[in-house]
């Protein structure tokens, strides 16, 4: 194990859960989000930081998927370095997980905040990838530490010999890009 992701579930009084497709979006729109990913991101930094804390899950990384609504924050950084400093958690040990949507939508200012947050020691997960907004060219210009293809592929991997095509053909111009990606920051300024 190398590490966990952070999963939200709202339990109902009556005991069952509600998974976050059946409230994030309410959640969105109501601007309630920005407040439940602070609290979701001070609770993650605090299980990081117990981690941390021990020999034996100290090499451990915690994901955090943050929402559109939340990245966009203009105090995002600010919020996120406050939770760490009150926490104790080393930022390299907490990843922030994106959707595509997200990268694609505001290109600029999720670059800004994404450099920002990685200044402080963040790695970044991009989440469902291959959904519709798909674009190699961001890869090569976001921080982008780890891909996660879309589960709609990966189901039928085995199965399917188109998906099986896809997710081939995704690792394959992804060891291309990180290649060439490599290649150029070695020889360039």
């Amino acid at each position: 194990v190398t590490g966990a992701e952070a999963l939200l579930r709202w339990r109902l009084p009556n005991g069952q859960l509600r998974l976050p497709a059946e409230f994030i979006h309410t959640a969105e729109e109501s601007d309630l989000i920005v407040d439940i990913g602070k609290w979701v991101l001070d609770t993650a930094c605090t299980q990081l930081a117990i981690w941390q804390s021990s020999p034996e899950t100290a090499h451990l990384t915690l994901s955090v998927n943050v929402s559109a609504r939340q990245f966009v924050e203009p105090d995002l950084v600010a919020m996120t370095e406050e939770i760490l400093l009150q926490t104790g958690a080393d930022p390299r040990g907490l990843k922030f997980e994106l959707t595509e949507s997200l990268v694609v939508s505001d290109f600029a200012q999720t670059a800004q905040q994404m450099k920002a947050l990685r200044k402080l020691g963040i790695s970044f997960s991009l989440d469902d990838f291959g959904t519709g907004y798909s674009s190699l060219v961001y890869l090569r210009e976001l921080p982008i530490d780890q891909l996660k293809i879309d589960h709609s592929f990966m189901r039928h991997v085995l199965t399917d010999r188109n998906d099986a095509a896809i997710v081939r053909s995704i690792i394959a111009v992804l060891a291309t890009v990180d290649e060439t990606t490599y290649t150029n920051n070695a020889v360039g300024p």
